[in-house]
């Protein structure tokens, strides 16, 4: 249980006091989530026998005081490695927002392409930009690098120590009491850096327990992030035109003798234009190695606000009206209404699949008893920064999620799952309620399992049928019905003010989706790049797939990504 305690610390000059909190995690229940001691970004966090477990994102001791004068010590055990072969593993601790902004103390395994390296490191995170201590113009002065290339091990508990004050950072890493890896840097007093922060533990593609979390705090800070103390977003700026409907000072859509509308705030008709990816730091080049785009703004501009500045007015004079996917938090409130992303699926697929996202985005196993708290969670958190924001066109639920698996249909992807997967028991059960038991099963599949737990062990897929394609279709609809209707729920009792507007649909849309899509969502979104008919000037199948779309979801849609290669650019990007 944490608990704050006066001690007296004489060694640091910046005051004579500190606040002590301690958590050794043997007061929370069985897979609890250590809330609200403990703030995690993801379900995977729980506690275990008197440990904290975790498995993937990051977890904020929000019941330490964010400070500038802080220091953290945690006990850290890489258990298991989880990930992929290209994966990254990561255990460690840090002091800061918890992700975009900190400072990080880690043990790290490379992927299999580079060894499955075993290091330490002690990193830096600026505004999301990994490894900001050395990035040009800023070049922090290290003050000591000792055992960077330690070779950790599994299941080996290290005492990781990590402290922020005054002009510099600094971290430690022992094993036995003996110190294996010793960091630090000086904050130079011109340049941007993590000065203040809380206390925080991660993992990435490892299962790591924590325990013995001790804080000291000698100077309390303001936290630019406090909740409901964060900058309230600016009032919306008045449009020409009539109202359609009454204002509710949100977006919304509204439908009036058989035609939908989008409605800004004051209920005038929106016709929303945007582009995507209006981003500082641009796009990285995998040949080079670097975004050229984002060296060039950091050349041309003296910071990114004068960039944003120039870019939004810049998207402004050309009639756009809306920030798409992937821009800079720093473009927002300039005259452009902008989208937020969620990613509820995505996350969980990292998780808990039904399609393992390998090389794409996967698909979650919706039918996992997390899904549902794992939505809530999200959606708090998305809450967080979009409440009462008056610019906010909507929050996007997903990018490009595997609604066909990777073998073509994702029905075929939850029968070749393992038995102890949720959505093959879910399908399992779906079987049983259509056809009234085992034997009618096998009778409509044309199949042979022996009973329920053969069904359970297999890995193939029945003889191709029309009932096989009919279970498909309707298993299907559950999917979707699952992921919708949970996703949505969440972020409307988190945020009921603002709209959700879809999961970004990537290729055609099986109709059983588009009907669950179309019940649940405010806007029907898909990312498209048809084929183009140069000589006759034609998008071909678009008009009549549009169509096709709207019959099944009944929703206005709109176009989140596409583009047309430049033939003549001169570049590789014909396809």
């Amino acid at each position: 249980m944490w608990r704050s305690l006066p001690v007296l610390l004489l060694a640091l000059p910046w005051t004579a006091h500190a606040q002590v909190f301690t958590d050794d995690f043997e007061a929370y229940g069985f897979g609890a989530d250590c809330g609200p001691a403990w703030e995690p970004n993801g379900i995977s966090f729980e506690a275990r026998e008197g440990a904290y477990w975790a498995e993937a994102g990051e977890s904020v001791w929000r019941a330490v005081p964010w400070a500038s004068g802080v220091t953290f010590v945690c006990d850290v055990t890489p258990v298991e490695d989880t990930g992929r072969p290209a994966d990254w593993r990561i255990a460690g601790i840090g002091i800061g927002d918890g992700f975009a902004n900190c400072w990080a103390l880690q043990l790290i395994a490379a992927p299999e392409a580079q060894g499955n390296r075993h290091y330490l490191e002690l990193h830096e995170s600026v505004h999301g930009v990994w490894l900001a201590e050395s990035q040009a113009g800023r070049n922090l002065i290290s003050t000591g690098r000792q055992g960077d290339e330690f070779d950790w091990k599994w299941g080996t508990t290290y005492r990781f120590e990590l402290a922020l004050g005054g002009d510099q950072v600094s971290g430690r890493i022992l094993s036995g009491g003996e110190v294996v890896g010793r960091f630090g840097f000086r904050l130079d007093g011109g340049v941007e850096c993590v000065r203040s922060g809380r206390p925080f533990v991660r993992a990435a593609n490892t299962r790591v327990w924590f325990d013995n979390a001790r804080a000291e705090v000698v100077q309390v800070a303001e936290d630019p992030g406090e909740r409901g103390e964060r900058s309230a977003a600016p009032p919306w700026q008045s449009r020409p035109g009539e109202p359609l409907a009454p204002g509710t000072g949100f977006f919304r859509t509204h439908e009036q003798d058989g035609r939908w509308w989008l409605l800004d705030p004051e209920g005038k008709p929106f016709f929303a234009v945007g582009t995507d990816h209006c981003r500082y730091t641009g796009h990285g080049c995998e040949a080079l190695g670097y975004a050229p785009y984002g060296r060039n703004m950091e050349a041309k501009y003296p910071n990114e606000a004068d960039w944003a500045a120039a870019a939004t007015d810049r998207l402004k004079a050309w009639g756009f009206n809306v920030l798409g996917a992937g821009h800079s938090g720093s473009t927002r409130h300039r005259g452009l209404a902008h989208v937020e992303f969620a990613a509820v699926g995505q996350r969980f697929a990292q998780i808990d699949w039904i399609a393992e996202p390998i090389h794409w985005t996967g698909f979650p196993d919706v039918f996992s008893e997390k899904w549902p708290r794992h939505c809530r969670l999200v959606a708090r958190q998305v809450a967080d920064t979009t409440r009462g924001d008056p610019w906010l066109l909507g929050t996007f639920l997903d990018n490009e999620l595997e609604w066909y698996g990777k073998t073509g249909h994702l029905v075929d992807d939850v029968f070749i799952l393992g038995p102890g997967d949720a959505a093959k028991r879910a399908l399992l059960r779906w079987l049983k309620e259509r056809y009234g038991d085992w034997d009618g099963v096998n009778r409509a599949l044309g199949t042979a399992y022996a009973d329920e737990e053969a069904f359970l062990r297999s890995t193939e897929l029945p003889e191709p049928s029309a009932e096989l394609d009919a279970v498909r279709a309707e298993f299907l609809r559950v999917i979707a019905e699952a992921y919708f209707g949970e996703a949505c729920r969440a972020l409307r009792e988190a945020d009921p003010d603002h709209m959700v507007i879809g999961c970004r649909f990537a290729g055609r849309t099986p109709p059983e989706v588009l009907e669950a899509a179309g019940r649940h969502n405010d806007i029907f979104t898909l990312n498209s790049y048809p084929y183009v008919d140069m000589d006759r000037g034609q998008v071909l199948d678009v008009p009549q797939q549009l169509c096709d779309y709207f019959d099944h979801a009944g929703k206005p849609m709109i176009i989140t990504e596409w583009s047309f290669p430049a033939l003549d650019s001169g570049l590789p990007c014909t396809a």
